[in-house]
């Protein structure tokens, strides 16, 4: 017998635990009113009651049990809830009515019923569900006092005591039930609560991420998950204690206002109020005064606890994958260079370096055949041709040397103490022969002697390339002008020329080693563009630095920076 009702009661309730408590309260009433609905109509034939006061409960327990069908098997509740409510309201009426009115004892399951809905019906309707059972009781009122031939009397005294005796234990008990689920399933879901809470808590403090909440009004943090202080070093108590911003700088916090408050108005706008999920990228100041990268996944969404708009998210640290990004752009910058640099030697062996042989191939041929010939007239200037294009490639050939060293980490970087000015004059002699035919003269205004601390052999290929461009550029009979000064613990050389110049836009390509810039000289003297590359690389070398003034058919003027290191 036991077992069977067991069975029973577990059929009935089959699967309550995939249902919210509302619906397992209002699944329960259903049950407990087609009980009750069909006792009353079984008591009212036995106490010989109208036939109305038998047909309706009837009735009424039919429509509880094709509701409990689609609550039951089909799981449909949201529609059911409040237009069952409103029914079993008027239907208490009527029964109120038809069953002794204010002599009867229905006022208390109408009570009841007003619990019921109270607690099942969504929020938005609970009003009506008071307003109805309000104008209700007054109407059943109304009836009773102004038209109460309408009430059905009781055939007698004791019938009278006896069905207000069943309404009231009925009703009790379903009140005591009530009583009984809501404690057995808010200590129940209450236990979960606490053990969500706990998970929550323990899922959080062990995260590395940080998980936060945030009122978007106040721009406080109201939950700040202890990873906070491995990020950051403040910790939760410090950084709910003020506002968010409070670490930012004044510019920064600026900005962060006008996009929280653009973000705040957009979640506004919304006419559906679903949340609204954003991805920064921010610097996160450190207590120590540091900042690191982190990654912020957060979502605007209405508490409706305190119906206010918050924010919640987290927060991980990306300074890592920041690194990495930052790694693949300088590596991206040193192959584009590699490959400049590539692209630079195979154009100096494919037109530089082979150029100029084709020259002193086809002038030599034709020395020859005049000295067989024996025209001896003009041989000279061919002879000086092919010296100079021995010469260009002497000098393009050891820059190539020099360069391909550097690049291979073969020619190492070793400062000595020297005397400038003798490294200038043995330069300037290199250049002898080039200066007389171009008639340029030479001034070395280092008036005595200065000693450096360097690299001579790269100093020396500094001076020579620059040297060289100003002689190339110089017009005929013009003046080279070399100048030495000591500014703020560094020492100034410039090479002056009278020359072409160079113009503004082209100056910044000078020194760039994918733009492979040349131009012809005064004379159409032909270069590669790589010295000046060299220049720029041995200097850096030093921690100095290069730059140029320049002014068209005025000439150029070059500096060079080394700290004076003596």
């Amino acid at each position: 017998m036991i077992s069977g009702i067991r069975k029973l009661v577990d059929f009935i309730y089959k699967d309550e635990e995939y249902y919210s408590l509302e619906h397992r309260l209002f699944l329960s009433a259903i049950i407990i009113g087609i009980l009750t609905s069909v006792a009353g109509a079984v008591i009212n034939i036995v106490l010989d009651a109208s036939l109305t006061s038998v047909i309706v409960p009837f009735c009424l327990s039919f429509l509880l049990f094709i509701l409990y069908y689609f609550l039951r098997f089909k799981r449909i509740f949201e529609p059911f809830v409040f237009p069952t409510t409103v029914l079993a309201l008027i239907g208490i009426s009527v029964i109120w009515v038809f069953n002794g009115g204010i002599d009867g004892a229905n006022i208390m399951p109408a009570f009841v019923i007003l619990i019921l809905g109270l607690i099942a019906v969504p929020v938005k309707k609970k009003k009506y569900v008071i307003v109805l059972f309000l104008s209700l009781f007054i109407i059943v009122y109304l009836i009773q006092f102004i038209h109460p031939e309408q009430i059905t009397k009781f055939p007698s005294e004791s019938y009278r005591w006896i069905d207000s005796l069943i309404t009231m234990l009925y009703s009790s008990f379903f009140i005591y039930l009530i009583i009984k689920f809501f404690h057995k399933h808010y200590t129940l879901e209450r236990l979960k609560s606490q053990e969500s809470e706990e998970k929550y808590r323990m899922l959080t403090e062990s995260m590395k991420d940080v998980v936060w909440t945030l009122d978007a009004e106040t721009l406080r943090y109201t939950y700040v998950s202890p990873s906070i202080q491995k990020l950051s070093g403040f910790t939760p108590e410090e950084v709910m204690s003020v506002p968010m911003d409070a670490s930012y700088k004044p510019v920064e916090s600026y900005q962060l206002h006008t996009l929280m408050k653009k973000r705040f108005e957009a979640f506004m706008a919304q006419k559906d109020g679903q949340p609204i999920y954003y991805t920064d990228e921010v610097l996160q100041p450190c207590k120590d005064g540091t900042v690191v990268w982190t990654e912020i996944i957060h979502e605007y969404y209405r508490n409706k606890k305190n119906n206010r708009i918050e924010l919640r998210g987290i927060t991980r640290d990306i300074s890592g994958r920041k690194k990495a990004e930052q790694q693949i752009v300088i590596n991206n910058k040193e192959l584009s260079t590699l490959n400049a640099e590539k692209d630079m030697f195979f154009s100096i062996i494919a037109h530089d370096l082979i150029s100029p042989f084709h020259s002193i191939i086809g002038l030599s041929k034709y020395l020859v055949d005049k000295v067989k010939e024996k025209e001896l007239d003009g041989i000279e200037k061919y002879a000086v041709t092919i010296r100079q294009s021995s010469l260009r490639v002497m000098d393009l050939l050891t820059n190539l040397m020099v360069w391909s060293r550097s690049q291979t980490g073969r020619m190492n970087f070793q400062p000595e103490h020297f005397e400038l000015n003798s490294l200038i004059n043995e330069v300037v002699l290199l250049f002898a022969d080039a200066l007389q035919q171009k008639s340029i003269d030479i001034k070395n205004e280092l008036y005595r002697n200065v000693f450096i601390y360097a690299d001579k052999a790269m100093i020396s290929t500094i001076l020579r390339n620059l040297l060289s461009n100003a002689i190339k550029f110089s017009f005929t009979g013009g003046v080279i002008l070399i100048s030495a000064k000591e500014e703020d613990k560094e020492l100034i050389v410039q090479v002056k020329d009278s020359g072409l110049g160079v113009p503004q836009k082209s100056i910044e390509r000078l020194f760039r080693i994918g733009d492979n810039f040349s131009t012809p000289g005064t004379e159409k003297e032909q270069g590669t563009g790589l010295g000046l590359i060299l220049c720029k690389e041995f200097i850096e070398k030093h921690g100095g630095k290069i730059w140029v003034e320049s002014e068209i058919q005025k000439g150029s003027t070059f500096y060079f920076s080394i700290p004076n290191n003596r």
